[in-house]
């Protein structure tokens, strides 16, 4: 055992019946309770070796140690999940002058013997029930996923895998079902057990044994029986959120602000879309005004055009009720497929249906919504006018409308609205500046043969103009 070299005999005994690759590692170290491989070796080193079976294989192993003083020579042979292993102690002397150098100890202070027996079997089992049925209630089935383990060198054959239910004072539930099973590597079986109708609330457990010659091994797990009202007590979960009371608040006022934003763009959407519409129909009216100058179309064409025109602005300002029902609709069946969805298991059970409780709150939330939307519903109606513009019936609603003459002539927007005697005394008109260069006139209300999403005034009044900015 001279520094810097220290050399050991190791034996690896193969004892098994078929032949193996033994991974091996062996090092020095300084204390007796320190391992190979940990971080604190004087010097390691690692390899493997097919042996064949019933033989040994007897290597030198050769590592370097700097310093004189008092070691550990380790071996470690794995098989599977086994380990066996051997040390020996020695001490490290530093070479004597004169002896010729500095050789390779390795006598009998530092023979080592390591021996590795394979067994032929070796097995195990393991009993699991599936997440979605640790808790459940009784009258249904149960998953419970049980797997069997090889770890021997040999197939086996004809084991007896047995399994039961317990209760937690160990009283059988389910009877011990016995069958024969063959494992070669691994096996996994699965089964679906139905609960007795009166099992009482508690824990229970599955037992599983295995049994091959005169080896017995096994595995237990648990799970817990609720009745159906504890159950959507105790396990409410949504996608593994809980719901309470607070869960359904937040997302019913989440759910009011979305439809009262997604109406509100609707409204602001139709009315842009309908602004399009009518510059492209005035300007078809204004194209067939200037066919009829140039004699390209006769008078009842002309008349029969300008009618169609004229009925395709009008119904540019129908049909916004269709648009409000069909979200209406929209929202209702939303709400239908919500109530009505029962996913198996208890990720997600019955939702709000099988809660009176959390659906009474949402009740409560949504008609308590309804009320303070109906009391407020006159300010709710003036906030939307200021952003939006005044109905048709208002007398501001007036302000902006396009004016034409009878015979359908465009010329301009109406500016401002004057009253008297508590009524309208007559509309201030800003004309249309291609055609009468900016001019604002003053028609007296008698003059008006029709209002409603448009103006229209007598023409007498377009000839009767002077040359003044406003008349």
């Amino acid at each position: 055992s001279t520094i810097p070299t220290i050399t050991a005999d190791v034996t690896i005994t193969n004892e098994g019946s078929v032949a193996y690759e033994y991974p091996y590692e062996y090092c020095v170290v300084s204390q007796q309770s320190n391992q190979c491989g940990g971080g604190d070796d004087i010097d390691y080193g690692s390899g493997s070796k097919l042996i064949a079976a019933g033989e040994s294989w007897n290597p030198s192993l050769t590592l370097n140690v700097n310093d004189a003083g008092t070691y550990w020579f380790k071996v470690s042979v794995t098989y599977g999940a086994q380990t066996a292993g051997a040390s020996k102690s020695f001490e490290a002397v530093s070479a004597t002058v004169g002896s010729g150098g500095t050789g390779g100890g390795g006598g009998g202070d530092s023979d080592i013997t390591a021996r590795v027996i394979v067994p032929m079997y070796k097995f195990d089992i393991s009993a699991e029930v599936l997440e979605n049925y640790k808790i459940i209630k009784p009258g249904e089935n149960i998953v419970i996923e049980y797997i069997m383990y090889n770890l021997g060198t040999e197939e086996i054959k004809d084991a007896i895998f047995s399994y039961s239910i317990k209760d937690a004072d160990e009283n059988i539930v389910i009877s011990e079902t016995e069958e024969k099973v063959a494992i070669l590597t691994e096996l996994k079986i699965v089964r679906e057990i139905t609960l007795p109708e009166d099992l009482r609330e508690g824990t229970y457990y599955v037992n599983a044994k295995l049994q091959y010659s005169d080896k017995i091994i096994g595995a237990i797990d648990s799970f817990i029986v609720l009745k159906k009202d504890k159950i959507a007590e105790e396990e409410p979960e949504v996608l593994n959120i809980k719901i309470d009371k607070s869960y359904l608040i937040m997302g019913g006022i989440g759910l009011g602000i979305l439809i009262l934003f997604i109406f509100i763009l609707i409204i602001i959407i139709r009315k842009k879309r309908k602004n399009r519409k009518i510059n492209d129909l005035e300007s078809k009216l204004k194209h067939l005004d200037e066919l009829k100058e140039r004699n390209k179309i006769n008078k009842s064409v002309y008349h029969s055009e300008r009618e169609k025109l004229l009925q395709s602005i009008r119904n540019v300002f129908k049909g916004n009720a269709k648009y409000i029902i069909a979200l209406l609709i929209g929202i209702f069946a939303y709400m239908i497929l919500i109530n009505s969805s029962h996913i198996t298991g208890y990720s997600i059970e019955g939702m709000i249906l099988d809660n009176i409780e959390l659906t009474g709150s949402v009740l409560i939330l949504v008609i308590a919504l309804s009320l303070l939307i109906f009391v407020y519903r006159q300010k709710i109606k003036e906030f939307i006018e200021k952003i939006l513009g005044y109905p048709d019936n208002h007398v501001r609603g007036l302000i902006k409308k396009k004016v034409y003459v009878s015979h359908g002539d465009y010329i301009g927007k109406i500016e401002d609205v004057m009253l008297g005697d508590n009524k309208i005394y007559g509309l201030k008109i800003k004309l249309d500046k291609k055609k009468f260069a900016g001019k604002r006139i003053l028609v007296r209300w008698k003059h008006v043969k029709s209002c409603g999403e448009i103006v229209m005034i007598d023409s007498n009044v377009v000839k009767a103009m002077g040359d003044s900015d406003e008349k």
